[in-house]
């Protein structure tokens, strides 16, 4: 989380201590990442760069250059071998992790982008933001795969695919999720989640359940077989600004209002 003044401070959960901060950013820091082996961490800022920091003693940072607006986006592909930041500038970039060095540039039609998320084989991209769709890039070539069309003039603001990356789901700033078949770019449905902007989504590892976090202070647990909101959570004095699930599923984490809520989860089975 950040601290203040581009500060950023990492956390023990078993003792709810703070383990350390890094220093680096001239500004505030929009967003972080944690690699999948938990020694790396992204961060993304208002400064323009983006940086992979070493956890693992040193912290250490790659500093990532190029982007000529605010990052608000940054991602880790599932390997940790690549890391992708999406900017103001309307471009997401991926970034080789070993030595910071730019591998793609993927071009939105100048829009601002507010969200990215690779599939969970790290094969595919997805970027939303102001351009009232969601773009979909093959990883490896570059190449515009699909751009997913809403039909309600929607600002996206979280972006996620599902666990067998054949449906990509984005939340938009009126508070509704929409999902959309990859392969062919058509809407499965169109939900009314929240009464504020969607900022957050995760799919559990198992793929039966989706969370959404939104800055009308809530987060709701999604049934995917049926897209039905089976649990609503207020566990936070204001907005909510991310969700996540465990790796194991059996734990979800969310921010907001300079709080850190982490809960056990039931078993959806």
């Amino acid at each position: 989380t950040e601290i203040s003044g581009g500060r950023i401070g990492f956390w023990n959960l078993g003792s709810r201590r703070l383990r350390g901060e890094l220093e680096g950013h001239q500004g505030g820091v929009t967003g972080v990442a944690f690699g999948p082996t938990g020694k790396r961490l992204l961060s993304g800022s208002v400064d323009q760069t983006a940086k992979i920091w070493d956890l693992t003693g040193s912290h250490k940072a790659i500093t990532l250059k190029g982007h000529r607006d605010i990052i608000y986006a940054v991602a880790f592909r599932p390997d940790g071998q690549q890391v992708a930041t999406g900017s103001m500038d309307g471009t997401v970039r991926l970034w080789r992790t070993a030595d910071g060095k730019r591998e793609q540039v993927l071009e939105t039609e100048g829009k601002g982008i507010w969200a990215i998320a690779y599939s969970r084989d790290g094969k595919r991209i997805a970027a939303g933001g102001y351009s009232n769709r969601v773009d979909v890039w093959d990883v490896r070539s570059g190449v515009l795969l699909n751009r997913c069309q809403s039909s309600q003039g929607n600002i996206f603001d979280s972006v996620v695919f599902g666990a067998e990356g054949k449906i990509v789901v984005a939340g938009d700033f009126n508070g509704r999720l929409i999902g959309w078949d990859v392969e062919n770019g058509r809407e499965q449905f169109n939900i009314k989640g929240h009464g504020r902007k969607v900022t957050g989504l995760d799919f559990s590892p198992d793929g039966t359940r989706l969370a959404s976090s939104s800055w009308d202070g809530s987060i709701k647990l999604w049934e995917t077989s049926r897209w039905q909101a089976v649990t609503t959570l207020q566990e936070h004095p204001g907005r909510v600004t991310s969700v996540s699930f465990s790796r194991d599923g059996q734990w979800l984490s969310s921010t907001g209002n300079r709080r850190v809520v982490v809960r056990r989860i039931k078993s959806s089975r």
